[in-house]
């Protein structure tokens, strides 16, 4: 699937073309989706582009977890006073639920934030359990909200 936005969108708010591939292997059930964003702008205004994953019902009502340095952990065990929604990731698979004996791995191979619940790059609110329920997961692709970017290009979720 490939998308486009109009020129002025393009020019003087920062959307980026880009094209979205989805391969499934009828073999092992395995979906790998790439996402490619081009011709992205500079812009002033506060931004960020998140993949989100929100899985069917009852999946989507799991126990959701995040690979932390080789070891998943319960995406809500954060010390107090820290932001349970944003996490850093390392290694991969990234984030994973699981629900009913099945289970749902999602690997990240060019995003290092994942985001549970509301799509939002700041670290606020802290101490509220995020809403997976209704907003799932999602991997935060770029942001200039903190004062900081990062460059759009592929990225790839298996």
């Amino acid at each position: 699937m490939q998308t486009a936005f109009d020129p002025v969108a393009s020019s003087d708010y920062g959307a980026a073309a880009g094209w979205t591939n989805v391969d499934v292997d009828r073999a092992t059930g395995e979906v790998a989706v790439t996402i490619g964003m081009f011709n992205k702008s500079s812009t002033r205004i506060p931004e960020a582009m998140f993949v989100q994953m929100l899985p069917a019902a009852p999946m989507r009502h799991g126990s959701w977890s995040v690979n932390k340095l080789g070891a998943h952990i319960s995406a809500t065990d954060v010390v107090d006073g820290g932001a349970k929604h944003l996490h850093g990731i390392t290694r991969q698979p990234a984030l994973s639920v699981a629900s009913g004996g099945q289970r749902m791995s999602v690997s990240a191979l060019d995003a290092a934030v994942v985001n549970f619940g509301e799509l939002t790059a700041y670290p606020y609110p802290y101490n509220t359990i995020p809403d997976t329920d209704q907003f799932g997961a999602s991997f935060l692709l770029w942001d200039n909200l903190w004062g900081t970017t990062t460059s759009p290009g592929t990225y790839s979720i298996l």
